[in-house]
């Protein structure tokens, strides 16, 4: 492991599957998760309790709550850097496209 990992927090918003985020994440002994966590709520309250250096916020598209917990970390003014991850949706069988 890294001397002084970055310490990641996945916030998983509606939606989105951990084992997709996990597989979208680099395997990298400078990255260190965390937590895997459901909802701005769950997200906000880890925030404030750990020691976070990155908050990865996964979501599917435009997301009013992940907004909302960008814009509610900004105000406070958390030293936290945010990286938003829109992993691919799983294709279960369908091979048209989707729009």
């Amino acid at each position: 492991m890294a001397e002084n990992p970055i310490r990641t927090l996945v916030s998983l918003d509606d939606g989105i599957e951990e084992s997709a985020v996990r597989a979208a994440l680099p395997t990298d002994p400078g990255i260190q998760v965390v937590g895997f966590l459901r909802g701005v709520e769950e997200s906000w309250t880890t925030l404030q309790e750990s020691p976070t250096d990155l908050l990865v916020i996964a979501c599917s598209g435009y997301s009013e709550r992940a907004l909302s917990l960008i814009e509610e970390t900004n105000i406070l003014g958390s030293p936290v850097s945010f990286a938003p991850l829109m992993p691919a949706p799983a294709r279960r069988g369908h091979s048209g496209s989707r729009f």
